[in-house]
């Protein structure tokens, strides 16, 4: 594309949360921003959650500190660091990604002097405080709302949302004027590699998140519970694993439970996603708020349809009766009989496949969700 030639020889520096992340969500960035020209450099605030392999094609500066620390010296140790790394920056242009990282390092650039680089954010969804409804984490998210958009405006940062719900929440409370925000849905999925495969004959459904409260984990446990009753022969698996991090995570004991029971499977964590799509029947994500999950989005690309909740960011990411199915939030009775519908009607579930292939190619690729950011880069 033209508007793709002033980027060449320009320096990017692409800051995530997890090197994990880069690497499973921003390759159709970096892979743009690459074929574009640029010299791309890349940094990670958090130690890595899970073994990643020697032979990577992302090398991050890791700005985490070493070894257990309370959590506030944790976040002042990243933004100390962060500071120092964009003092010797020659950053064109920094891209922030993940409300923790936007907010830490908005911070940290806020004091260097002689600062030339552009700065883009990308709100890749608003996590725990924006979906707690207690009063003083609703209170800490409007400050950190607030506080984002006070320094975005210093810098004269843009914006990039994943959902429309998202980018009106910010627009409405004067976080950002709309002038210096953009909507790219999601962060791509590679079609070449994510291919359609046929469902398996038994019927497994399937949920793939961290084991987190807001991502649904609860209800999905207690719909499957309510599903087996009637249909003991499905299969219900969990993929992901307790992050022992997050305040949001179920216990061990919860999952224990949950599993001896015998309404779930644990899986933990997987690195073969490709492999795990092929081995479930659908997906489900009854989660409680996202920007636009991937999960989903690589489901789609494999030919698995979805059953996600009407929360911002997943309701977005299927066509309802198309793609995938729609039920409220924190409504276990409702998926277990989305669920039911599903998993019995075969016919339908082979026309929601191809209909959500379809739907990753067209709208989710990472070749057009990487040509998007590129625009904004240009912007």
């Amino acid at each position: 594309m033209n508007t793709h030639r002033s980027l060449s020889g320009q320096r990017l520096l692409l800051i995530d949360n997890r090197q994990e992340y880069l690497l499973s969500h921003r390759m159709p960035i970096i892979a743009a921003a690459c074929a574009s020209g640029m010299d791309v450099t890349t940094a990670v605030i958090s130690q890595p959650r899970n073994a990643i392999p020697t032979t990577t094609p992302v090398s991050p500066i890791l700005v985490a500190p070493e070894g257990r620390q309370r959590l506030l010296r944790r976040e002042w140790l990243i933004f100390s660091n962060l500071r120092k790394l964009f003092r010797t920056s020659d950053a064109d242009i920094v891209h922030l990604i993940t409300i923790r990282v936007i907010f830490i390092g908005l911070l940290a650039l806020l004091p260097i002097r002689n600062r030339k680089s552009r700065v883009i954010c990308s709100v890749t969804g608003l996590g725990y405080i924006f979906t707690d409804t207690k009063f003083i984490t609703r209170a800490v998210a409007r400050i950190v709302g607030g506080t984002i958009g006070w320094a975005a405006g210093r810098l004269n940062a843009q914006l990039i949302f994943q959902n429309s719900v998202d980018r009106a929440l910010f627009v409405q409370r004067n976080w950002v004027g709309r002038d210096r925000s953009y909507l790219v849905e999601g962060s791509g999925v590679d079609t070449d590699s994510f291919v359609a495969t046929p469902l398996p004959e038994n019927k497994v459904i399937l949920f793939c998140a961290r084991y987190l409260v807001h991502k649904g984990i609860r209800e999905f446990i207690e719909a499957a519970e309510m599903a087996k009753r009637s249909r003991p022969e499905i299969r219900f698996a969990l993929c992901g694993g307790v992050d022992p991090d997050n305040p949001a995570s179920i216990a061990k004991d919860e999952l224990t439970r949950a599993v001896g029971g015998g309404w779930v499977e644990d899986w933990g964590y997987r690195s073969d996603m490709k492999q795990v799509y092929t081995e479930c029947s659908f997906l489900v994500l009854p989660s409680y708020r996202e920007g636009m999950p991937k999960v989903v989005l690589e489901a789609a690309a494999s030919g698995r349809p979805a059953i996600v909740t009407d929360a911002p960011g997943c309701s977005q990411s299927v066509v309802p009766d198309e793609t995938g199915l729609i039920v409220p939030v924190g409504d276990s009775k409702a998926l277990a009989d989305a669920m039911l519908r599903l998993v019995g009607d075969d016919e339908k579930l082979i026309l929601m496949a191809g209909a959500a292939r379809a739907s990753a190619e067209q709208r989710f690729s990472a070749k057009r969700i990487g040509e998007a950011v590129m625009e904004v880069y240009t912007a």
